[in-house]
């Protein structure tokens, strides 16, 4: 199954449409966010909608030229329209870093499926075996349609579907003819079987998102400390070397001291164990907007957007301090410190010049006695 990515902002402000929009599990909120984007069909969709529901009324229009018909056609254009308008709008708020309007998206899709089900229901009302015909069939194929969009939202695709079928239904119960009447039978079938299905699809779909979202943090995340690794560390500094021009930034490269003769003397298991243990008390040593990764070994950075020489300093005593308290292993007690390599923005550097410059700076550390921090030379001073 192909999961496509649709950005949406925010949830629905409405508490009915915010339901509507509700999976009904309890997901992260970047694939609640995902799962809403179901909302959002492509336009060339809802024109081929426009074309399939107009088309029934045409029919009917020919056949039996009343003033209702005429209506629900002008309805349904004007439906689309402002789907279109609407897509425009998102557009603009999209480049403007505002939010998708999703509220209107989910009222015109209740819209279109209202003006499908009275069109359906008013065609099977004439007695025109054609239309009795067409309109099942044109309303099977629409439900069938919407059971195979991306089900990110079961229970608005369970409004469209009762929205579509159930006047047919209604239509058919107080028809003259009681043959009819077995449609009060196959429709709710028909129906059932395909809200099953759209929970069913609902669930792949979710699953999909999940083993995706599960394998890109496979890509960027360290499987021993759950920090990123040095694939997503390099992701986040190249972007913020994108914006260097207008945006400072401090990366500190941290080596563990002492680490090596822990390993050896209590063993891997216990080295894992300080190494997780490390790795959380520099996540909370710092501020959230930081990203901590672990490269490999002992070997840790932090980068540290909006921050310049000063602040960087205090960040690297923070984390000094913090992994040089004691830790409880599964062997006894130890304790580890900790040496830091800084290195500032400076424009003309790719991620891997910074980095290189931040190791550099951490050997400087080391070979200063440990345990401190040293910062990598300006570009102008190495020169």
């Amino acid at each position: 199954m192909s999961v496509k990515r649709v950005t949406v902002d925010i949830l629905p402000r409405s508490r009915a449409i915010r339901w509507l929009a509700g999976s009904g599990a309890a997901v992260q909120p970047d694939i609640q966010a995902r799962l809403l984007g179901a909302f959002i069909v492509p336009l060339s969709s809802a024109a081929m909608g426009l074309c399939t529901g107009v088309g029934l009324k045409v029919v009917a229009v020919a056949r039996h030229p009343e003033a209702v018909f005429l209506w629900l056609i002008g309805a349904e254009c004007l439906i689309f329209l402002l789907r279109a308008g609407l897509d425009y709008a998102t557009a603009r708020a999209e480049a403007r870093g505002r939010a998708i309007p999703l509220d209107a998206y989910c009222a015109l899709g209740l819209a279109w499926s209202t003006n499908i089900g009275l069109s359906a229901a008013l065609c099977f009302a004439t007695d025109d075996p054609v239309l009795h015909v067409l309109a099942p069939a044109i309303v099977m194929g629409i439900v069938s349609g919407v059971v195979m969009r991306d089900n990110g939202a079961p229970r608005y695709l369970v409004a469209l579907i009762l929205l579509c079928s159930m006047p047919l239904m209604v239509a058919a119960l107080v028809d003259n003819e009681p043959w009819f009447r077995i449609l009060l039978v196959l429709v709710p079938v028909f129906v059932l079987s395909t809200i099953l299905k759209v929970f069913e699809l609902h669930q792949l779909y979710l699953a999909a998102l999940l083993a995706e979202r599960a394998s890109e943090r496979r890509a960027t995340h360290d499987a021993l400390t759950g920090l990123y690794n040095r694939a997503g560390l390099m992701t986040a500094l190249g972007r913020i070397l994108q914006r260097c021009g207008s945006e400072r930034f401090a990366l500190l490269y941290l080596d563990l001291d002492g680490f090596k003769a822990i390993n050896d003397r209590y063993g891997h298991a216990a080295g894992d164990q300080l190494l997780q243990a490390a790795a959380t008390r520099i996540g909370a040593a710092v501020p959230s907007a930081c990203v901590a990764a672990r490269l490999g070994g002992d070997e840790f950075v932090v980068l540290a957007p909006d921050c310049g020489a000063a602040e960087a300093e205090s960040l690297g005593a923070a984390v000094i301090a913090a992994v040089a308290q004691p830790y409880d292993l599964a062997g006894g007690a130890a304790r580890v410190g900790v040496s830091i390599g800084i290195a500032c923005a400076e424009a003309g550097f790719s991620a891997e010049d910074v980095l290189a410059r931040a190791d550099a700076a951490l050997y400087r550390a080391k070979a200063g006695g440990k345990g401190r921090w040293a910062h990598a030379p300006a570009r102008s001073e190495a020169a």
